[in-house]
């Protein structure tokens, strides 16, 4: 045993690995005494840090924001979601906010819009009351014939049953008014 005093200091590092010795004082081949105090700096790794908000982001977005912020991509998975773009990103896993290590992977999951809808039956309906309902499912109603009082839905295309993307047109045929 030298009997040479040490004190070591740890902090965090983004580029020295947990354990390593970042610095020392006095550098390394100098001389010392029993008097001398030798000091270790020892990297105690990345800090952990919040999980980034990247909701309504695209997938690229995402994986550019949580790369640069010390994450990596996990898993990506779809599901519909009427209030997210396709494409967009719903939540993330880890979630929003959680403290995690570097390089945790986030999962990602990503909008691929509305579901699809199904066509309903508007023949005999008002005409008032087929907009209506075309447009509470997400359809968009271009309507031929009847005047300005309305009428009677007559015909529709596509039929009743078709099921479509959100955001379809259907056109109605309406008589009287």
């Amino acid at each position: 045993e030298l009997g040479v005093d040490y004190s070591v200091e740890q902090v965090p590092s983004e580029t020295v690995a947990a354990g390593v010795v970042i610095e020392q004082a006095p550098e390394a081949g100098k001389r010392v005494t029993d008097a001398d105090t030798i000091s270790f700096v020892v990297s105690t790794g990345p800090e952990p840090r919040a999980v980034l908000d990247v909701v309504g982001l695209s997938e690229d977005g995402a994986a550019y924001a949580l790369g640069a912020a010390g994450f990596v991509i996990g898993d990506v998975i779809a599901r519909e979601d009427p209030t997210v773009p396709p494409g967009g990103v719903i939540e993330t896993d880890p979630a929003v906010g959680t403290i995690a290590p570097r390089d945790t992977a986030v999962d990602l999951l990503l909008s691929s819009g509305p579901a699809p809808v199904e066509v309903p039956e508007l023949t005999n309906r008002d005409m008032d009351d087929a907009i209506a309902a075309l447009e509470a499912l997400g359809l968009v109603p271009n309507t031929s014939g009847g005047d300005a009082d309305g009428g009677s839905v007559v015909g529709q295309s596509p039929a009743a049953g078709t099921v479509l993307p959100f955001g379809s047109v259907v056109a109605i045929e309406v008589r009287g008014g």
